[in-house]
């Protein structure tokens, strides 16, 4: 199997996820940073690289994106 097949099909089971878990805004983000590790993989990027992007992706999307979520959760007072 290709590797970008592979981080796709995470990408799609993550939002998947996301899907079913409202309101925690956890696994969205994640599969951000899999798409990113897909288009590394598409390019011919080495696995380790490949993993690099992951975790950097899942860490800036987590900590950019999922503060933002739960601002817009809240209802003002």
């Amino acid at each position: 199997m290709a590797g970008w097949l592979a981080w796709c099909i995470a990408a799609v089971l993550l939002a998947a996820g996301e899907v079913f878990t409202p309101g925690l805004f956890f696994l969205g983000p994640v599969a951000l940073a899999a798409v990113a590790s897909a288009v590394a993989s598409a390019i011919g990027a080495a696995i380790w690289i490949q993993l690099v992007v992951f975790i950097a992706g899942s860490v800036a999307s987590l900590g950019l994106l999922r503060p933002i979520a739960r601002a817009h959760l809240r209802m003002p007072v």
